[in-house]
């Protein structure tokens, strides 16, 4: 018998749980600081002011010696005098940079710049805070692990800790594209007005599904756990026409950092401190692309029964509540997410299926969110269900109606702002 990997644990003080469900909440990027925090932009739809220019392109493995000749590495010799050496990188006059590059965005720790030089275009990510600095180190550390292993279609790349201007940070490939969640949202609005076909549909939750899991087990073969899947953190990049991977802001060193706070093991986990907690898995990764999948098809969020009330530390408690219930009722190996059902009322409603109903989907579904760890699929496994190697659309067809969804949410931004005109 298999059970959630998570250490045993003593009554829980519930207040102490919700302070820390809460604390973790808090060290996450707020929603403000996302775009900011992981040094990539997201498309301005047209009507607003191009954070780059028509001929920005994302770094290539080709381009980075080239590149890295004209940015100034940390270590070189510099012309600036002992004074301004000994300063702390967060602290660097930054008068020169935004002069030259453009700021893309700024969060409570550092700011994202996109600098182009020599027609070459890349995200510039700079601390304001120690605390910020020491992220950035820690991130650069990440995209080193990855490198050792060689670069990802599905995954930004780095060229590491650069200095640009006088200023250091972290280099990373500029991506120019739309988040995945605001695809998937964009989507199922058309799916559902029945402007996009069945296959259609999950033909392009399958491409985009098959691109996170490629770049995920690529992810695990080099150490790492992104720890924080979502469709924010996805983004299509319109040049290569791929999902591509970004902010590694929470990124774990599997079996060696602790779990992040978003999967089972990691609820199950609180409110233990980091050395008592479970170590990373690429299968908290997995987990999570199984709940976008499930939210694809069953248009609700997989709570567990929790209730969502939009306080993020009120829906972490409640969230560990229900699975410790399911823990100590003993239903940790029978947990699916999708069951079936013979009340066709009850098969209509979130987490449940009519007689016939088990496709590919659910099977995969139910496979990538297993509440033990030891028996979820890894990625490479769920690359090889029916569900990812049997697509109902060919991946040139799921890249054209991804490209009608942008189409799509430009043309409602562009009605956005001429309403709001009209309101002025």
């Amino acid at each position: 018998m298999h059970s959630v990997n998570s250490p045993k644990h003593t009554p829980v003080d519930q207040s102490q749980l919700q302070n820390d469900v809460s604390a973790q909440q808090n060290s996450a990027p707020k929603k403000s600081e996302t775009l900011e925090a992981r040094g990539v932009s997201v498309e301005t739809p047209k009507g607003s002011t191009p954070p780059t220019t028509s001929n920005t392109k994302p770094l290539d493995t080709a381009s980075t010696e080239t590149l890295a000749n004209r940015i100034k590495p940390p270590s070189q010799t510099s012309s600036e005098s002992v004074t301004q050496e000994a300063t702390a990188p967060f602290e660097a006059d930054r008068t020169a940079l935004e002069q030259n590059a453009k700021r893309l965005g700024a969060g409570a720790n550092g700011e994202v710049y996109l600098v182009n030089q020599d027609g070459k275009s890349f995200a510039f990510k700079v601390a304001s805070t120690e605390a910020g600095w020491q992220a950035l180190q820690q991130e650069a550390q990440v995209y080193g692990k990855i490198a050792q292993i060689g670069p990802h279609d599905n995954i930004v790349k780095s060229m590491g800790i650069v200095e640009v201007q006088g200023v250091q940070g972290l280099a990373l490939e500029h991506v120019e594209g739309y988040e995945a969640g605001k695809l998937f949202t964009t989507a199922e609005k058309l799916y559902t007005d029945n402007k996009l076909s069945h296959s259609q549909y999950w033909g392009t939750v399958q491409f985009i599904m098959r691109d996170v899991l490629s770049g995920v087990h690529h992810l695990a073969q080099a150490g790492i756990s992104h720890s924080d899947i979502k469709g924010g953190n996805l983004l299509y990049d319109k040049e290569s026409q791929a999902i591509k991977i970004v902010d590694f802001g929470s990124a774990a060193k599997i079996g060696i950092d602790p779990v992040t706070i978003g999967t089972p093991e990691a609820l199950l986990s609180l409110p233990h401190k980091d050395g008592d907690k479970p170590r990373a898995n690429e299968k908290q990764d997995t987990f999570a692309v199984g709940q976008m999948t499930y939210r694809a098809g069953e248009h609700a969020e997989n709570l567990f029964g929790a209730q969502n009330t939009g306080d993020p530390a009120a829906l972490g408690f409640a969230l560990h509540s229900k699975l410790r219930d399911i823990e100590r009722r003993g239903e940790t190996i029978e947990y699916q997410a999708l069951n079936q059902a013979d009340d066709p009322a009850v098969a209509g409603t979130p987490g449940h299926f009519g007689k016939g109903g088990e496709i590919a989907h659910v099977e995969f579904v139910n496979i990538s969110t297993l509440l033990d760890i030891d028996v979820r699929g890894t990625a490479e496994e769920l690359l090889k269900t029916n569900f990812i190697s049997d697509p109902l659309c060919q991946p040139d067809e799921a890249r054209q109606v991804i490209s009608g969804l942008m189409t799509k949410m430009e043309e409602d931004h562009k009605a956005e702002l001429a309403a709001l005109m009209q309101q002025t």
